[in-house]
């Protein structure tokens, strides 16, 4: 007698252990019902794309024609055709497909599969039984549902960090260019975290850890930038608003607070001797004081700032939040802070940012490089070409016809 081949003799085996389980007959199903099945199989059990397209494939091969089971007889052939593949990857498919619990397999005694009538006139199919995806049809819809909640979490757990990373990051910047506070602790963790927290989406996923982590580190961040002292701006009363000018930094001898000494060998006697006579020193600049009214009341799309502005520090933070729509660089916002202060250059981003949004609502476009013109802003204020009061006050008026 012949000896069976190994692909045959694992064929009989599965054929013996699918006929050992107990059938449970199932209602007739059509062939739309069988593909919805197949469907959420697919995505339950994350099939490989063999396995995935033969279920399919099984499952439109279904004619619905009055069987008491959903069977079908499609041969490898006929599989690797539609597929696409060779017979052997079909056969390897089927097997991983029985071995999931999706089909069964009832073939002939001598492994064929077809359809014919019996002696006593009934129906008799041997091929791929189909009905174990409508009795787990159940248990893939809880398992899809739990899959799209795991998915939405990721999705929320991603914005949640990435929002409260912006934070960190923006506070942090505030404070390198606008205080002398110690912060190199708070980018050592800053640092640590970016390192932990996945650029895209991996298998395991973020962990709720990650984000309660994300979360401390913008609230201690946020902490500090309370803490400094906001009256740095040295902000005056004027009659019917509040006035502020440049601030006059001064070293800060707390305990986040770095000091700084000054680079010079000069002897008191001797900076006694060079001191400048006060009556010869240059006067301020008339825009160095700006009326923060008055900013308000000429650029109102300023309120596209989501906090309110009570202060110059609220001032800063605004000018700093809407930088990056009117297209300046953060370079061109540092070396205009080193040159005429954070505040002032704040005021005349905002006016950059409103003279920009007056060009985009009248149609006219008449601002091709919207960078390019903030940065001729930030050049004139700080060469005294440009008058940003004077250039407020007609901006209000403007506004106010």
């Amino acid at each position: 007698m012949q000896t069976a081949s190994s692909a045959i003799q694992r064929l009989r085996n599965a054929v013996l252990g699918t006929r050992s389980a107990v059938d449970q007959p199932v209602k007739l199903a059509t062939r739309a019902q069988l593909r919805e099945a197949a469907h959420l199989a697919q995505r339950a059990l994350g099939l490989k794309s063999a396995p995935r397209h033969v279920i399919m494939e099984l499952a439109v091969c279904h004619k619905g024609s009055g069987e008491e089971v959903p069977t079908v007889w499609p041969s490898n052939t006929y599989l690797a055709e539609k597929v696409g593949v060779c017979e052997r990857t079909i056969t390897n498919a089927l097997m991983d497909l029985i071995d999931e619990g999706l089909i069964i397999r009832r073939d002939s005694a001598n492994q064929k599969r077809f359809k014919r009538i019996g002696a006593d006139g009934k129906m008799i199919i041997y091929g791929f039984d189909l009905s174990p995806l409508l009795r787990r049809q159940e248990e893939f819809e809880r398992i899809v549902a739990e899959i799209e909640a795991a998915k939405l979490e990721q999705k929320r757990l991603r914005a949640v960090i990435g929002g409260d990373r912006r934070r960190v990051k923006n506070a942090l910047e505030w404070l390198a260019m606008h205080s002398l506070a110690n912060t190199d602790e708070l980018a050592a963790r800053f640092g640590t975290l970016s390192q932990r927290t996945p650029v895209r989406a991996t298998k395991d996923g973020l962990k709720p850890e990650l984000a309660n982590e994300w979360a401390v580190l913008a609230e201690d961040a946020e902490r500090l930038l309370a803490m400094i002292d906001v009256t740095e701006f040295k902000l005056v009363e004027t009659p019917g608003a509040t006035a502020f000018f440049a601030p006059e930094f001064s070293t800060n001898d707390g305990e986040n607070f770095r000091h700084k000494e000054p680079e010079s060998d000069l002897s008191i006697e001797n900076c006694l001797e060079q001191e400048v006579p006060r009556e010869s020193q240059p006067a301020k600049r008339s825009d160095d004081e700006i009326d923060l009214k008055l900013v308000l009341e000429a650029c109102p799309s300023v309120t596209d700032y989501p906090e309110p502005i009570r202060s110059a520090y609220d001032l800063v933070a605004a000018g700093s939040y809407l930088r990056p729509s009117t297209t300046a660089s953060a370079d061109a916002w540092a070396s205009s802070v080193a040159a005429i202060g954070a505040p002032l250059t704040a005021v005349a981003i905002i006016f950059a940012y409103q003279r920009l949004n007056d060009d985009a609502s009248s149609g006219t476009s008449r601002i091709q490089s919207q960078g390019g013109f903030t940065q001729s802003i930030l050049r004139g204020v700080a060469s005294g070409k440009i008058n940003i009061r004077t250039e407020l006050a007609a901006l209000r008026r403007k506004h106010m016809q």
